[in-house]
């Protein structure tokens, strides 16, 4: 039998939604004379079942009896490999017909002799397959010297090759330099790749050679939220073995654009992972963006990069819209922060009490931020046409708000204000601070020791006091409210205080977003047990606070 020229090799776990199109995409090759290595890292889903579905002379099936990990993986595929050429190919990414023959025949040119590995454009594609970005990575065709890509890769802080779907590399280099590194793991590929820079030179194909899967499955995914610091340390290694004669100032440049595109990157795969979560995901932990919001050095290296300010203007010209799949209400997320807000609601991470508490025709949401609680009663079926009050006390939230009211016809009143707060003071106003920059807003001011980062200017406005009782009473007169919602930073205790009376005659559930450094569970407990309620949940609870819930002890009886 003839050894095949190209070895494609497919590391395998837990893939079961992916794996049946990315052996299709190969098997569907223009060129032939490959063969493919498919070996299962002891999955736990049904995928050894699917890649024993396959009859094809050119498939080898490889099992691990336990799970080894990327490098294991990776490397063991490399030593099954027989071909000249190697292609390695992630569970869940596809490779478009032309590909290995494109590459190939750039490597078998008598002129490419010294030439280590050949790359092209991808696009990125999402669960569904759908295609998010067209043709990333490298476009134009030709010769690179291998050296000069490094420097550039280094002082870039970018992997200009591309994932591994990208890329053909010459066996028996790859057998030189020693194989896979996962020392820094998301590194993994960028770093085999500069080792064949350091032996060879790159070639760029320029026609689209696949699609790069961004999905809540995906390892990438799960890795992103350690890739920033990785990339850092892994670029001044390679400048340090591979390119020493670099200046430190152009490896820092490079360490400071890699953290700037990793949070660039965390916003992609927010949106992708949130897509996958409404579809029914794994709603049990916050997401990668929640996770980086609560360190407040991320938003000092943000704001000093002026990611923030980027990324929001971005946002603010072309606001990302995602249709909610049951209720189709329409969202639309036109801030850095409204990323990580669209992590914490849309997901139910801090809501999922609503499939627990009934149908909810009437409702009162205060500190609505940009609108979205009560498409999330639409979603959860609480109710098909809720109506009800918005109250918040920055005024770009409430026009938001009101957007979201009018695109989903939602019958509700938006109003600008603060609750929690005497309203008989001598201008019927009182000081908020508001962050244009983020979704927060809140009585106390945002200082150093404020637990929400700071992610932009603060401004201090004067804010018209609202008496909730009242501006129901206008609108709904004696109806009751079905559900209350508190999130009001640094006032929601006060509320209880100040509005206890109209709460305890004319609320059934009350979901509040309590604060640690306002005041305590126990504290809030203490506020609305006396007003006839019970507690039902505590949900989300943290150093930071939670979300707890009562329902009205006359509702229970």
């Amino acid at each position: 039998m003839n050894e095949p020229a190209i070895s494609v090799c497919i590391p395998a776990y837990n893939a079961a939604p992916w794996i049946a199109g990315t052996i299709e995409s190969v098997l569907a090759q223009t060129r032939r004379d490959f063969e493919l290595i498919i070996l299962d890292d002891c999955s736990e889903d049904d995928t050894l079942e699917i890649v024993r579905r396959y009859d094809d002379p050119r498939i080898r099936l490889l099992m691990h009896e336990r799970n080894l990990g990327a490098e294991a993986a990776w490397n063991r595929l490399l030593d099954e490999a027989r071909g000249r050429f190697v292609k390695l190919l992630c569970c869940d990414d596809l490779i478009y017909p032309t590909c290995l023959e494109l590459q190939a025949t750039a490597l078998e040119r008598p002129e490419h002799s010294a030439v280590a590995i050949v790359t092209g454009p991808r696009d990125i594609i999402d669960d569904t397959g759908a295609a998010i970005l067209r043709r990333r990575g490298l476009t134009q065709p030709g010769r690179v010297e291998g050296n000069a890509m490094i420097r550039r890769i280094v002082a870039s802080g970018r992997n200009w090759i591309g994932e591994p779907l990208t890329v053909l590399f010459r066996r028996e280099i790859a057998a030189r330099v020693g194989g896979f590194n996962a020392t820094e793991p998301y590194c993994i590929d960028i770093d085999m790749w500069c080792r064949l820079l350091a032996e060879g030179d790159l070639y760029v194909v320029p026609e689209t050679l696949g699609a790069f899967r961004v999905s809540k499955s995906s390892w990438s995914f799960r890795l992103a939220g350690k890739q920033a610091a990785q990339d850092r340390k892994f670029f001044a290694r390679v400048r340090d073995q591979l390119a020493p004669s670099m200046p430190r100032w152009q490896v820092w440049l490079g360490q400071a654009r890699c953290t700037r595109d990793a949070f660039l990157r965390q916003a992609v795969y927010l949106w992708l992972g949130r897509k996958a979560g409404a579809a029914g995901g794994d709603h049990s932990r916050r997401g990668i963006l929640h996770r980086l919001g609560s360190k407040r050095w991320v938003h000092h290296v943000a704001r000093w990069l002026g990611i923030y300010a980027l990324a929001n203007a971005a946002l603010r010209a072309f606001p990302r819209r995602r249709t909610l799949p049951k209720s189709g209400c329409q969202v639309r997320i036109r801030s850095v922060a409204g990323l990580a807000l669209a992590e914490e609601m849309l997901t139910g991470h801090s809501y999922s009490v609503l499939k627990k508490i009934g149908p909810v025709q009437t409702f009162v949401d205060l500190g609505s931020n940009v609108g979205w609680f009560p498409c999330l009663l639409r979603e959860y079926d609480c109710g098909e046409h809720p109506v009800g009050l918005l109250v918040d006390a920055d005024p770009a939230m409430v026009d938001e708000s009101r957007w979201h009211m009018d695109a989903n016809g939602i019958d509700a009143d938006c109003l600008w204000g603060a609750v929690g707060v005497a309203v008989g003071s001598v201008d019927g106003t009182t000081r908020f601070h508001v962050n244009p920059a983020n979704t927060s807003s809140s009585l106390t001011p945002f200082g150093a020791n404020h637990p929400f980062p700071v992610k932009g200017r603060v401004q201090t406005i004067s804010v018209p006091a609202v008496n909730v009782a009242d501006a129901w009473r206008q609108r709904y007169g004696d109806r009751p409210v079905d559900l209350l919602k508190v999130d009001v930073e640094g006032a929601e205790f006060d509320f209880f205080r100040l509005e206890g009376r109209f709460v305890a005659a004319s609320v059934r559930t009350v979901i509040c977003e309590w604060h640690a450094w306002h005041g305590s569970l126990d504290d809030l407990i203490a506020l609305v047990e006396p007003l006839g309620f019970r507690l039902l949940e505590v949900g989300q609870q943290d150093s930071h606070g939670g979300v707890a819930t009562f329902v009205s002890s006359r509702a229970a009886n």
